[in-house]
């Protein structure tokens, strides 16, 4: 690209009014920064919304679901249950994370979950992998 085209670009999207700065330096880096935030928008992190499972020793310790956002739950349940790492489902349909999360707790039966039966599962969900589709493991800030 050629030093006029780049010129045209950034005439186009500024203009001299809204810079009113003495040095001629500090107006070409406001000019930039304001041309690359208009050219370049930054795009907000999507929310995840599904199952998460927390481990402790390779174990899972504890299934859950959230309808809002995974890292937002994991991060609020790091304060009470001690774990080591998390993997989660990203599902779309809140039916369905709904249904196999309850599927889940009771296959998998995890230590801290209270919301197991007594009883075992009598059935199996078939296609419950395509329903759940890729996990994903998820990354704990310390």
């Amino acid at each position: 690209m050629s030093n006029s085209s780049l010129m045209e670009v950034a005439n186009k999207y500024s203009s001299k009014e809204e810079f009113r700065v003495k040095n001629p330096l500090n107006y070409y880096k406001a000019k930039r920064k304001v041309l690359l935030s208009k050219m370049f928008p930054k795009v907000k992190p999507t929310k995840v919304k599904g199952i998460f499972k927390l481990y402790r020793r390779n174990a899972i310790i504890y299934i859950g679901h959230t309808l809002v956002d995974i890292p937002e739950a994991v991060k609020a349940l790091r304060e009470t249950i001690n774990f080591e790492r998390y993997s989660y489902y990203s599902i779309a349909s809140s039916a369905d994370i709904l249904v196999m999360s309850i599927y889940l707790v009771n296959k998998h039966r995890p230590i801290l979950n209270t919301n197991v039966g007594k009883e075992r599962l009598t059935f199996s969900i078939p296609n419950h992998k395509n329903i759940l589709g890729k996990q994903f493991k998820g990354a704990l800030d310390d």
